[in-house]
């Protein structure tokens, strides 16, 4: 096969992916999910705020970079719909980073085979995908942190002087307040800067002056991102222990995100480690510096509390681990004697990996698998057959998307139960203080254990009367009962 005829099969399989993962995000977006729990707050902060105030400390125990929603607000002046307005930055992010991404793979990896399997397994990712379709910051994290690791290969000192410079300093200033992420971003390209242009100071300063003064601004609006006791706690799992107990679990829990119900992990460890080691092979080329240093400040940050290397909060380094594993391709050798041999394997994991993250997306998506909070729905469902005398009893956790989707519906008489109460124990205490003879609608939309909750109502439900159950597949319910 001819190198030209090569290349056009390359480029027909890249755009076949790239079309194919702009079409799985277009359609997740496309149902219009009803916001669940940790929407609903970001969306109350939107809606209740002026564009100024969206810069202060958020309601809820929410953290967002305020440019970003202040967009997301902006979307909301035009478009209606709540859910499709607030999401629709998200969507942006996510579909702009596709042929972003793509570009990142060819500064970094040298086979054709190994970008095709990074783009693989970027497009059909469903951790990106669905964060393509939530209103959080996660695909803005990803997008903007490609393209600062990226701005790396387009500053030049000797040839642009100080204008290059200055400029990429001032879009790099306003960055963090788009993406948190965005920093440490910066602190990797200001690593490799040092190493490899220290002597050249006066293009330095102009480079990161402004991204300086703009995160000291950024301190003082935003102090609460590492001030917040409930954020911590929340993602305590991220952080490394003292003693490094926990570090190959968090990293396992790490490839456990991007790879749900993948059962072989042993050839995911393998392609990690073989990536790594050409990376390393590499070393000598400092725009591997970039992948290193990013790795290693994720582990610094989590060791020392300040920012964990879990979930979705880390999912801005999705784009390195994936040209790691990718990387592990540049070491096969497709010559005469091997080529059947790496051929077989290059297929082989392929196919394996590949097809895993298809009948995910196909059982998710595709078929509708996916989790969501009905909400509205179950509240127009309570409107409909509450008489006058009728209470809606909002329970514990699900207080927040009650406010949310509240006008939706004309109920009057509502009890809002604000406390965490998905115990048996604290759910018949809070029912004692019911009236007696009372027909009570219970709504339950969100729960930090949804099942146990579920569990906890149908033993408490065996002592009223007149209980008929109403719910779905993901634990949605609306009870109508009687207090005795």
């Amino acid at each position: 096969m001819s190198d030209r005829v090569k290349n056009i099969t390359f480029y027909i399989i890249i755009s076949g992916l790239m079309i194919l993962g702009v079409c799985l995000r277009v359609l997740f977006f496309s149902y219009d999910r009803p916001f669940w729990n940790d929407e609903s707050a970001l969306a109350l902060n939107i809606i209740n705020r002026s564009f100024f105030g969206l810069f202060s400390t958020l309601d809820y125990e929410q953290v967002s970079p305020p440019l970003y929603i202040v967009i997301a607000k902006f979307f909301g002046l035009f478009i209606r719909k709540y859910e499709i307005a607030y999401r629709l930055p998200a969507l942006i992010c996510s579909i702009l980073s596709i042929p972003v991404f793509f570009v990142f793979c060819k500064k970094f990896l040298e086979k054709k085979i190994s970008i095709i399997f990074a783009m693989m397994l970027f497009v059909i990712n469903y951790q990106l995908i669905y964060y393509g379709q939530e209103l959080k910051q996660y695909s803005a994290d990803i997008l903007v942190f490609l393209l600062i690791l990226l701005s790396y290969f387009y500053i030049d000192f000797e040839k642009n002087k100080i204008w290059m410079p200055v400029l990429t300093g001032i879009v790099f200033a306003v960055s963090i307040w788009f993406s948190y992420t965005a920093v440490f971003g910066i602190f990797c390209i200001g690593c490799v800067m040092l190493i490899k242009n220290y002597k050249q100071w006066k293009q330095l300063l102009a480079l990161f002056l402004p991204f300086c003064l703009s995160f000291l601004l950024f301190w003082v609006f935003r102090h609460e991102i590492n001030s917040s006791d409930y954020l911590h706690l929340f993602w305590e799992r991220g952080f490394i222990a003292k003693n490094f107990s926990n570090f190959f679990n968090i990293i396992s829990n790490n490839l456990h995100f991007y790879f749900l119900n993948f059962t072989h992990k042993l050839f995911l460890y393998l392609l990690l480690l073989c990536g790594f080691i050409s990376i390393l092979k590499n070393i000598k080329d400092k725009k591997y510096f970039l992948i290193i240093i990013s790795f290693v400040l994720a582990c610094v940050l989590s060791y020392f509390n300040i920012y964990p290397l879990s979930d979705r909060v880390s999912i801005y380094l999705s784009s390195l681990w994936f040209v790691v594993l990718a990387k592990s391709f540049d070491l096969f050798n497709f010559s005469n004697k091997c080529k059947w041999i790496c051929s077989f394997i290059s297929l082989f994991l392929f196919l394996h990996i590949g097809l895993n993250c298809f009948w995910l997306i196909k059982s998710v998506i595709i078929d509708k698998g996916y989790y969501v909070e009905r909400t509205p729905e179950f509240l127009k469902m309570a409107e409909s057959k509450m008489q006058k005398d009728d209470v809606l009893y909002v329970a514990a956790m699900t207080h927040i998307n009650y406010k949310m989707y509240k006008d939706t519906v004309n109920i009057k008489n509502v009890i809002v139960e604000t406390v965490p109460a998905y115990d048996f124990i604290e759910y018949s205490k809070v029912f004692d203080k019911l009236k007696n003879g009372t027909t009570y609608y219970l709504l339950l939309t969100h729960s930090g254990d949804k099942f146990l909750e579920f569990e906890n109502l149908k033993r408490i439900m065996q002592q009223q009367k007149d209980v008929i159950f109403m719910s779905d597949d993901k634990y949605n319910l609306l009870i109508k009962f009687t207090k005795r």
